[in-house]
C-alpha cells in the first residue's frame, strides 16, 4: 500500500487528477450497480409475493369448483333416483287403471250423474 501511495505522488499532476476522476466514478457506478440490484431485488420480492398470493386464489377457486361439482353431482344422483321413483309409481298407476273393470259406459253413467246434481 505504501508502494501504491509514493508511486501516485511521483506522478504528474494530470495523471493524479485522472486518476481521482476514475476512482470517483468506480464508486459511483459501484453505487448505481448496488442501488440497482436492490430494486431489482425488491421487485422480485414483490412478483415472487403476488405469484404466491395468485397461487393460493387459484387452489381456493380449484376447491370450490371441485365442492360445487360433488354437490351437482350428488343433486344429479338424487334427481335420477326420484325420477326412477316417479317413473316406477306412474307405471305401477298404469297397471292399476288399465286393469280396472269400469268400463267407458259405467264412467259416463258415473259422470252424467253428478253432473245433474
Amino acid at each position: 500500500m505504501k508502494l501504491l501511495f509514493s508511486y501516485i505522488k511521483r506522478q504528474p499532476l494530470p495523471f493524479k487528477i485522472l486518476l481521482a476522476i476514475t476512482v470517483f466514478l468506480f464508486f459511483v457506478a459501484t453505487g448505481y450497480a448496488i442501488k440497482l440490484s436492490y430494486s431489482n431485488y425488491l421487485l422480485v420480492k414483490f412478483q415472487k409475493e403476488k405469484i404466491i398470493k395468485l397461487e393460493n386464489q387459484l387452489t381456493e377457486s380449484e376447491n370450490n369448483t371441485k365442492k360445487i361439482i360433488l354437490n351437482s353431482r350428488k343433486k344429479t344422483n338424487k334427481v335420477n333416483k326420484r325420477q326412477g321413483e316417479i317413473d316406477k309409481k306412474l307405471k305401477e298407476d298404469e297397471k292399476i287403471i288399465d286393469n280396472d273393470s269400469i268400463t267407458d259406459n259405467d264412467i259416463f253413467k258415473f259422470l252424467s250423474k253428478h253432473q245433474e246434481r
